[in-house]
């Protein structure tokens, strides 16, 4: 797998060290979040890939889609609530700080353990 997961463990963060870390600031819609299975051996979690409509800029550059795809480990209890859009809501407004990934696409700043300092949710649908 060519994510970055394992590269930020769980940490004290300070906004100022979020704002510098992330490459991309933006607030996004949540279009789409699918459960993708099973991470890897040594992960007790599932991977979930979440994809965002960017209606604002802050940092960073965007795809020229407006779209950005945020590749997200959560625990196997939180699995369902993704496949049943309760813990991502369709249509939810988010304010995001991410990294780039290998591939194109994102995950959350502050790493897979406290990835909800990095995408926090700012209106509900």
């Amino acid at each position: 797998m060519s994510s970055n997961f394992a590269r930020i463990g769980a940490r004290s963060w300070t906004q100022e060290q979020i704002n510098f870390l992330s490459d991309v600031i933006a607030i996004g819609t949540l279009l789409k979040a699918e459960c993708l299975g099973e991470v890897a051996p040594f992960c007790a979690g599932n991977e979930v890939q979440i994809t965002f409509l960017v209606s604002e800029n802050f940092k960073g550059r965007t795809p020229a889609d407006g779209k950005l795809t945020v590749r997200q480990q959560i625990a196997h209890t939180e699995a369902s609530a993704v496949s049943a859009d309760t813990k991502f809501c369709r249509g939810d407004t988010y304010l995001l700080y991410l990294m780039s990934d290998l591939d194109g696409k994102f995950q959350p700043t502050s790493g897979p353990a406290q990835s909800e300092l990095s995408i926090r949710c700012l209106r509900r649908a």
